[in-house]
């Protein structure tokens, strides 16, 4: 089940959002987070956001999906970002997968994250 939430503003740019949910018990399963900014940002900095998230674990590049994409997780929360630059400004997508083992389909990550990319 997928639940879109309006657009929303916040200090950057505008913030789009879908909350992905298990069909069998509704619980949260993960969150695509799309940010269009403002103001001229770099795909770099916009992926910064997800570095200053992650705090608390490692965050790792993932090379074979550009130069922005990385990922992090820890016990239970992955996040994968990657950003680039449009002619409408530079657009920021963060997928937060909740429940998710550290490290489990880390395989895959490089996939979505150039999936991520492609549908910027």
């Amino acid at each position: 089940m997928t639940e879109e939430r309006a657009p929303t503003a916040d200090g950057d740019g505008s913030v789009y959002q879908c909350v992905y949910r298990r069909k069998t018990d509704q619980a949260e399963a993960g969150t695509l987070t799309v940010t269009r900014f403002r103001e001229q940002q770099t795909p770099a900095g916009a992926v910064q956001r997800t570095v200053t998230r992650c705090a608390a674990t490692e965050v790792h590049p993932l090379p074979e999906a550009g130069d922005t994409a990385v990922y992090c997780d820890d016990s239970n929360t992955v996040r994968i970002a990657t950003a680039k630059s449009t002619e409408n400004g530079t657009l920021l997508a963060e997928l937060m997968l909740t429940n998710a083992a550290a490290g489990h389909n880390m395989r895959m990550y490089p996939a979505v994250a150039k999936l991520l990319t492609g549908r910027l």
